[in-house]
């Protein structure tokens, strides 16, 4: 039996239109309520369901959500997203008829379908799919792309079940290797912090981890939770002088610190990433992730393998897998400065291939060749510090092994990322979790605050204050929130410190510096910042050693004046690109509302090549 269907760009809806039997119809238009930032509305457009070919169908696939300043076209094709509309019907009709035989909530090991994909049985119930009438086809009535993300996108698919899934599509970015474990490993996160944790996290119904299965691309099924984001709640600017200025900016700090606290608890055999039993290739790394486990349906469900961490596979599609898999983990648990290491390593892998294929004239390459050898020297100066960069077993620090030991980070933790339902929190995006220190965890995004100057006496006369002009009241005010906003995170991190009977201490946090710099870099633009860190080191190490914070009296990194005053300058440099490069921070990307209003008034320019520019405005001398 076909059905008549509609898509939308973003979403695809059933459309009360008599058709004939033989055929399904697609209609591609717009949709209130989707997460659309274009100014434009989408247009509905018709076409066959099972006509895979038809280009009109392609709308559902682009990527809408901004526009490059420079090649465009090139980076929406890196997110094109096309799947086969078929194929995802078929996944849904076999975990529909799957959940007539499944005991709600009974845990059983994942299942393995002919067609390569796999399913969590615990979590396809009757309740969870829907049903179907006696001899009804299930027809997928509406899709509507919801989120564009920086790494994926996601829809909301209703059926004839009654109920609603998520599918979730990564963008072909980067290499197979690194989207496969990132979807395995992810699948086995939200099912750990379920199962093991009690964490509310979606409930995964079915993934497949690379294109050969019917959906045609990697893909994670999952249910669809109403809600609101945790965002909405965030105000980092309350004034300090609002009486309940914290209790404001705690709802929602407080419940993501407990959030990150609770990830905590369990400490594993092994850094790295989790992944299920059923999808190691190699049965003997399969071994108990941690110690204790007293239920047998946990027992074997999970074990730890490659680091799925961002920076093991972020701007590292030109690297083979045999490249991948030597440096990405998994690690031993007494060896916690080994992850630095892999991240030195990999860096300068990845740097030194791009490096060969420019000076073997090949496309493909966005550095400069003097960009490549600056990055391939500041990250052989962190693989040189590695080893010693800490004393993970330092006396200066009450029960410091509880600090490097191996602990389950959510390397995105945002109030974007969470959704709110009255009372209860969700929480999602598990793309990039791993094993690893406590230590080793940056300061979230959304509450960080390291470059400026942080004012930590909130309190200041009056008299002082008004005599300042607006623009010292402004900044000061904003010191004073932002650096208030990350006492408050680290308060909360504190209480984490406190049940792991240890205590965080700011030493340690100034020594991770090159590490976290490491970790959180974007692109080559930032590499300056990391070399600062380790000059910042460089400076301080006699004081850190006698303190028994580091194992070695001499620094180990070679600095001289000349390569000083070399990173220097390009350091200044960095700061004057964000000063004066519009959209330098975000790679040249612009939210799609902000370019169209842009646009229209002139600000953007689009130039012959296709690219644009900034018309900036001309000062008068």
């Amino acid at each position: 039996m076909l059905s008549l269907t509609r898509v939308y760009t973003p979403v695809l809806r059933h459309c009360a239109k008599a058709v004939s039997r033989r055929s399904a119809v697609v209609c591609l238009g717009g949709a209130a309520g989707a997460r659309y930032i274009s100014s434009e509305a989408p247009k509905e457009v018709f076409t066959n369901i099972n006509d895979e070919s038809d280009p009109n169908r392609d709308a559902i696939f682009k990527y809408t959500w901004g526009t490059w300043l420079k090649d465009d076209a090139g980076e929406k094709k890196k997110r094109f997203t096309k799947f086969s509309l078929v194929g995802l019907q078929s996944v849904l009709k076999e975990l529909v008829e799957d959940a007539k035989t499944h005991a709600d909530g009974v845990v059983v090991p994942p299942k393995t379908h002919d067609r390569n994909f796999i399913s969590l049985p615990h979590n396809v119930s009757v309740k969870a799919t829907g049903t179907l009438n006696p001899n009804e086809e299930l027809v997928i009535k509406q899709l509507v792309s919801i989120h564009e993300g920086k790494h994926h996108r996601i829809y909301k698919v209703e059926t004839n079940t009654g109920n609603s899934f998520v599918l979730r599509v990564p963008y072909p970015l980067d290499s197979e290797y690194a989207i496969t474990k990132r979807v395995q490993s992810e699948v086995a996160t939200m099912d750990f912090v379920d199962l093991k944790l009690g964490i509310k996290v979606p409930k995964v119904y079915a993934y497949g981890a690379d294109q050969a299965n019917p959906v045609g691309s990697p893909f994670i099924i999952m249910e669809f939770i109403e809600g609101e984001t945790l965002m909405k709640k965030w105000a980092p600017m309350t004034p300090h002088s609002e009486p309940k200025n914290k209790e404001i900016v705690g709802l929602v700090i407080n419940p993501l610190s407990e959030f990150q606290s609770k990830l905590a608890e369990v400490e594993f055999n092994k850094f790295g990433s989790l992944y299920f039993s059923v999808d190691a290739k190699d049965k003997a790394m399969v071994t108990e992730p941690y110690d204790g486990e007293t239920d047998e349906k946990l027992q074997g469900r999970w074990f730890i393998g490659a680091s799925t961490e961002r920076v093991f596979w972020r701007g590292k599609r030109l690297l083979r897998k045999s490249q991948f898999e030597s440096l990405v983990g998994p690690w031993d648990a007494d060896k916690p400065l080994d992850i630095v290491k892999a991240v030195a390593d990999i860096e300068l892998e990845n740097a030194r291939t791009k490096l060969s294929l420019i000076q073997a004239d090949a496309a493909g390459v966005k550095e400069s060749e003097t960009d490549l050898k600056n990055q391939i020297e500041t990250f052989t100066h962190l693989q040189t510090l590695a080893p010693v960069l800490i004393d993970t077993k330092t006396p200066s620090v009450k029960n410091v092994g509880a600090l490097f030991a191996p602990r389950l980070a959510h390397t995105d933790i945002d109030p974007l990322n969470v959704l709110v339902n009255g009372e209860e929190f969700t929480f999602l995006d598990f793309e990039a979790a791993t094993i690893k220190p406590i230590m080793f965890q940056s300061t979230p995004r959304f509450v960080a605050y390291e470059d400026g100057p942080k004012i930590y006496e909130f309190e200041i006369d009056e008299e002082k204050y008004n005599a300042l002009d607006e623009a010292d009241k402004y900044y000061y005010d904003f010191a004073v929130a932002r650096t208030r906003n990350e006492v408050l995170w680290d308060l909360g991190l504190g209480n984490t410190f406190s049940k792991l009977g240890s205590e965080g201490s700011p030493v340690l946090k100034r020594l991770r510096g090159p590490l976290i710099e490491a970790q959180e870099r974007r692109t080559s633009l930032e590499t300056p910042l990391l070399d600062r860190k380790i000059y910042e080191l460089s400076i301080q190490w006699p004081q850190f050693y006698e303190h028994k914070f580091v194992p070695v009296q001499e620094f180990p990194v070679e600095l001289n004046a000349e390569t000083f005053e070399q990173h220097t300058k390009q350091l200044e440099n960095y700061y004057k690109v964000l000063g004066t490069v519009p959209f330098a921070v975000t790679g040249g990307w612009v939210p799609q509302d902000l370019f169209d209003s842009l646009k229209s008034q002139g600000v953007i320019k689009e130039l012959e090549n296709g690219d644009y520019e900034i018309i900036q405005e001309q000062t008068s001398a």
